[in-house]
């Protein structure tokens, strides 16, 4: 575990699939975007723009991004250049605010939650919105893509976390059971488990073959987001702290 006073507060957190790194995205008028070496502990790359959130492709060597201004883009966390996919001024179709993403596993396309409750598919080349998921009835939280790409997992303020099917866009399952905003989900690597922190002050883990709720752990306050993306282990960013849960 790791605890530390940080003059913006974290908005977003991922590992690397090799369980090395972690990009900590942070909200406020300058950031700042890190990479933290999670066996060191030191930041060799740091950029400075407010973040709302972060995704990594599956080879862990691009960050996909949006801004607070709505702004998608890729970070190359190898050299640390930038590239804008989609200004936030120019979003095809939206109807609100984008405020997170999730990249797929074959690294070309993006899902992301927007505050009307859509969802939006975008290729990252040609960047253009290939379709919309239209299922939550509030403001999309977080979203998570499933490892085979089948599936997206979202999170919203309406309390669900819903499992959508990327190509289509039909719902596959509604998983009830948090009794606030739904602010993190994630998908663990063997794509068998979905994890979602709350507001509530809890962690969820979920079969999303069954739709049931396996694990509810207790936090000590409302939790911002969760990654799953490491085998070994779960980072949760609460309003306190930042923990690390062996998975």
């Amino acid at each position: 575990n790791r605890q530390k006073d940080w003059a913006y507060p974290v908005s977003s957190v991922r590992v690397t699939p090799d369980g090395r790194w972690v990009v900590v995205g942070r909200s406020g008028p300058l950031g700042p975007l890190e990479v933290w070496d999670l066996e060191t502990g030191q930041c060799p790359l740091e950029e400075q723009t407010s973040t709302c959130s972060v995704s990594l492709t599956p080879d862990g060597c691009r960050a996909v991004l949006v801004s607070h201004d709505g702004t998608m883009w890729v970070w190359n966390l190898q050299n640390g250049r930038r590239s804008v996919i989609v200004e936030g001024r120019n979003h095809q179709g939206r109807k609100g605010f984008v405020r997170n993403v999730s990249a797929t596993p074959d690294g070309r396309r993006m899902v992301s939650g927007s505050s009307d409750g859509t969802l939006r598919v975008w290729d990252l080349e040609s960047r253009q919105c290939l379709g919309t998921i239209e299922k939550h009835k509030s403001y999309v939280r977080s979203v998570s893509v499933t490892p085979d790409g089948r599936s997206v997992v979202s999170g919203s303020d309406d309390r669900t976390v819903r499992v959508s099917d990327l190509e289509t866009g039909q719902p596959l399952r509604v998983l009830e059971g948090h009794t606030n905003s739904v602010k993190g989900v994630d998908v663990t690597p063997d794509g068998r488990l979905a994890v979602s922190g709350s507001e509530d002050s809890t962690l969820r883990v979920w079969d999303l073959e069954t739709g049931q709720c396996v694990v509810v752990v207790r936090l000590n306050s409302p939790c911002s987001t969760v990654d799953a993306s490491s085998a070994k282990r779960i980072v949760v960013r609460s309003e306190e702290h930042t923990s690390e849960l062996q998975s």
